[in-house]
């Protein structure tokens, strides 16, 4: 009697497993999934065919894009023969495998920089650009008004370039003095640059005020102020100041009231407190961490969250200037604009949106319910 309450028992599992929406590993992480587990309907990715998507494409002779690394990383050469650069946090041939050690905060790569992310690794949650879903932003996904396969526009590649491709799929040619993967790297009116993904900005480095100033701007237009004793226009000459001596001591604020200091005010040595790193303890590391400042290092550049990563970033703290993404606004991109497009995220990743981020409409995939698909469908 008992092996056959444990052979029902199991037998309901399984019908209620399979009566379960499917996922992306029903189709081995190689397509979209709609329906149920028991009857999984896979649409694959360029590259990948069969009814679970398990099949490549061996004969494949065009240029391999991101689905070729598992969207976790970019891609170069053709379809048959890819070489795959990972993110971080990813590895293996096709990015295919996760590192769940990873810590510290988030950043655009652990939503597969296609969307902006809050939290610190592993725990991190996405909200996702226009055309992309996902727990990490990494399966395409149609949106209001513009289709992932529609071709690229000039501001894709942030107006300072040519683009080719799609929406979900752009190739920027940057103009000269601009580079970076979407043209959005000031790198003077020398360079030429080739954008081939999605990267980040080009701000000043401490070097840059040879080590002995704060900076502020890109590498293109750096402005420095110097720290007591120097001066110039890259704080490379030494100079007295009324009241203070270079060679007197350090003082706690030379190290952000953030760590003891050691040293003199002209070479400054900085043991951070806990949650804090960076040569001058002016990066914040989240709770768990603690950092030794070694030197002197850049000022205070912004970084992703002086935006609520929610935004790019300039300038150095508290001077940042943010250039919100789209669906926030705000000076440091703390509110939705009620008035943008509404996003996957809006349907809880579990429908698809019309409307805008003030009036959102959820058309709930199977097994989820509710105005904004929030709610499991049981039995």
């Amino acid at each position: 009697m008992y092996l056959i309450k444990v052979l029902l028992l199991l037998s309901i599992v399984h019908e209620t497993i399979a009566d379960s929406p499917c996922d992306a590993n029903d189709c081995n992480n190689h397509g979209t999934c709609s329906g149920l587990k028991s009857a999984p309907q896979c649409s694959c990715f360029t590259g990948y065919s069969g009814p679970t998507c398990l099949l490549g494409n061996p004969s494949g002779s065009g240029s391999c894009d991101a689905s070729d690394c598992n969207y976790h990383g970019t891609c170069f050469g053709i379809k048959s023969a890819p070489q795959c650069t990972c993110y971080t946090g990813y590895s293996g041939p096709t990015c295919q495998l996760g590192n769940p050690s990873a810590t510290g905060p988030c950043d655009a790569t652990d939503c597969n920089n296609h969307g902006s992310c809050s939290g610190f690794k592993p725990s991190v949650t996405c909200t996702c650009f226009l055309g992309w879903q996902g727990p990490t932003c990494n399966l395409p996904a149609p949106a209001l008004g513009t289709s992932i396969t529609a071709p690229c526009e000039p501001s894709d590649c942030n107006n300072q370039g040519t683009c080719s491709g799609t929406k979900a799929d752009v190739r920027c040619a940057c103009y000269q003095g601009w580079s970076g993967d979407r043209c959005n790297i000031a790198t003077g009116t020398n360079e030429v640059g080739t954008g081939t993904g999605i990267s980040g900005g080009a701000p000043c480095e401490f070097s840059d005020c040879s080590n002995r100033g704060f900076c502020s701007g890109f590498k293109s237009n750096v402005k420095c102020t110097c720290f007591l004793g120097w001066q110039g226009p890259t704080c490379s000459l030494a100079t007295s100041a009324p009241g203070t001596s270079i060679t007197a001591p350090c003082e706690p604020s030379d190290c952000n009231n953030q760590g003891t200091c050691s040293g003199t005010k002209a070479d400054v040595r900085c043991s951070c407190f806990q949650g804090w790193s960076g040569d001058r303890c002016n990066i914040a590391t989240g709770p768990n961490g603690v950092g030794t400042g070694t030197g002197i290092s850049g000022g205070a550049p912004c970084e992703f969250s002086d935006c609520n990563n929610r935004g790019f970033c300039s300038g150095n703290k508290p001077n940042v200037r943010c250039v919100c993404f789209q669906g926030f606004t705000g000076a440091n991109c703390q509110s939705m604009d009620e008035s943008a497009p509404c996003q996957f995220i809006d349907c809880n990743n579990q429908g698809f949106c019309s409307g805008t981020r003030g009036n959102v409409n959820c058309v709930c995939f199977s097994g989820w319910t509710g105005p904004r698909c929030n709610i499991t469908i049981s039995g």
